[in-house]
């Protein structure tokens, strides 16, 4: 039985340099694509996250009079607005109870409230899946409420 290496042994030592630096270039570019596309994929990736916390903030600091009031017409146009980006698929707003105060885009099903048991003042990714993550911010601290000023003055 001939194997490959007794007859790449006996070329030329000329020829078993070429074939030895081509193998070897061809391994090295595809080493070096495959690095080279993973590191793009987690840099492509920590910015979607980093625009998802940008803009779960965003609409944190937007949906506070809805929450106050208890009125999720008061945050249409914050939803709308966020639904615009391609990217985001379904927005909600639950109550300090954690009862739905309001819900929208294509997604069916509610939100895992249990991920809301930690709440932080920023946003902060609560879940991955391989089709989705989900984000969620605190839009109110309960003692924020305290020292909010009325905008009509001293009752």
């Amino acid at each position: 039985m001939n194997m490959p290496w007794s007859s790449f042994t006996k070329l030329k030592y000329s020829r078993q340099l070429t074939t030895t630096f081509v193998v070897g270039s061809l391994i090295l570019a595809l080493v070096s694509s495959i690095v080279n596309s993973w590191v793009a994929s987690k840099d492509a990736e920590e910015q979607y996250k980093k625009q998802g916390y940008q803009l779960t903030n965003k609409f944190a600091s937007e949906a506070k009079l809805a929450l106050l009031v208890g009125a999720s017409e008061n945050a249409q146009m914050a939803v709308r607005n966020l639904l615009a980006f391609p990217d985001v698929i379904q927005v909600a707003i639950y109550n300090v109870d954690r009862s739905l105060l309001l819900k929208e885009g294509e997604r069916s099903g509610l939100f895992d409230t249990r991920w809301l048991s930690r709440p932080r003042k920023n946003a902060r990714l609560v879940s991955e899946t391989n089709d989705a993550w989900y984000f969620a911010s605190k839009v109110i601290d309960i003692p924020q409420l305290e020292t909010l000023e009325s905008p009509f003055g001293e009752a």
